[in-house]
């Protein structure tokens, strides 16, 4: 059995496969998703609390839960936020359609060195980058940038 965490946009969700595939248990949660102008963003402490109840769901109204096997999860790619060096979230989750970096990608693909890459070794960058993101923090949030140990990934933290 594997099971897979699904960290959506509009919620959070547990699905249980067997070995051949199917799907044997399913069960989400809403999650609060900020959606204000350019601004996307979500909550990693309330992963933690809405994958507690997903756990306790399997264990309680399934029979299956000892026979998990490996457990992934999934995501959104470029959601990222940055914690403390204990592993306590400092920011909140930037999501993929998050626009607030957009100049600050503009900047890095104005920059001269940038411009000198041959397009096979030019990065994409756009908003939806993850050094944009980061970089936002730093040119908008200096304390908070300044006090984030780790940058990771939604689907990582857990």
């Amino acid at each position: 059995m594997n099971l897979v965490i699904n960290l959506g946009l509009k919620s959070i969700r547990g699905i249980i496969f067997n070995d051949i595939g199917e799907q044997l248990y399913s069960k989400s949660f809403p999650i609060h998703t900020t959606l204000l102008a350019e601004k996307v963003e979500q909550d990693a402490n309330e992963y933690k609390d809405l994958l507690i109840k997903i756990l306790e769901d399997i264990s309680s109204n399934t029979s299956i839960a000892s026979e998990i096997k490996a457990i992934t999860s999934t995501t959104s790619s470029s959601c990222i936020f940055g914690m403390d060096s204990t592993g306590n979230p400092l920011t909140k989750v930037i999501m993929v359609s998050d626009k607030r970096s957009a100049t600050i990608a503009d900047k890095v693909k104005n920059l001269e060195k940038y411009k000198q890459l041959s397009n096979s070794e030019k990065p994409f960058c756009s908003s939806s980058s993850l050094i944009p993101k980061v970089l936002w923090y730093k040119e908008n949030q200096k304390h908070v940038y300044d006090s984030v140990r780790y940058w990771i990934g939604a689907g990582e933290y857990l």
